[in-house]
């Protein structure tokens, strides 16, 4: 597959190293219904929240989907071919008072939960951006900051080890990939950790359009599990 590079470069590992724990997922979906490449319109206008950037949008203008809509902010969720696997966009309304980034804020999955019951079926024009992210964070960083320290320096790993040996964490990353085009999703996140000891109202609908900054969440609709979410401000930066 090889969506995920280098989540463990070649300087991290030492002699000191007493465990290194990898976790990875993977997945790739065929839209139910895939869109057609001879209609994706290059050079189209995507407002970021800095200003305008072009982009290539891929239009269906009778588009099979489930969505909702709330006075601040429109919901559109789309199908994979033979998969539990959903996904779902989030963006503002064009005539609602709230930004994306008020919405973004009280967005969680629990909101996320509670609006998939109310998707109504129906099909109109969709025109969503093809588009790459690419994502790099250090969760150490990430989880001191919130008070998360206590296995950063003096972690219990006993039942990890037949003897016993006084250790904490190094370090935890994490790498993630989604990308969209026509055909449907590829989306993959790595995580590594390492241990070492420790001496060291509603709207009608019309067209649902993803012309401006959107949120995005993959899930499965089986188990209600978020496997990534997101950010889209601009499509064609990585």
């Amino acid at each position: 597959m090889g969506a995920i590079k280098n989540i463990v470069e070649q300087n991290t590992l030492s002699s000191s190293t007493t465990v290194l724990i990898l976790n990875a997922i993977y997945f790739r979906g065929m839209w139910e219904q895939r869109f057609d490449k001879s209609q994706t319109i290059g050079n189209y206008v995507f407002h970021t929240s800095t200003g305008n950037v072009l982009c290539n949008m891929m239009i269906s203008e009778n588009y099979p989907q489930t969505h909702y809509s709330e006075e601040n902010f429109l919901v559109l969720s789309l199908s994979f071919h033979e998969s539990n696997i959903k996904i779902v966009f989030v963006v503002s309304h064009l005539y609602g008072k709230k930004k994306i980034s008020d919405i973004e804020k009280r967005f969680d999955s629990k909101k996320l939960f509670e609006i998939i019951p109310k998707l109504r079926s129906r099909s109109f024009a969709v025109r969503i951006p093809k588009f790459k992210l690419e994502y790099e964070i250090d969760l150490k960083e990430l989880l001191s900051s919130v008070g998360i320290r206590k296995m950063f320096e003096r972690a219990d790993f006993s039942k990890l080890f037949e003897r016993s040996v006084p250790s904490r964490i190094e370090e935890i990353k994490q790498k993630a990939l989604i990308e969209m085009d026509e055909t449907g999703v590829t989306a993959a996140a790595a995580t590594h950790i390492q241990i070492v000891p420790r001496n060291r109202n509603k709207f009608f609908v019309e067209d649902f359009i993803l012309n401006r900054t959107f949120l995005f969440f993959l899930y499965d609709s089986t188990t209600e599990i978020i496997f990534l979410r997101g950010r889209i401000d601009n499509p064609v930066s990585k």
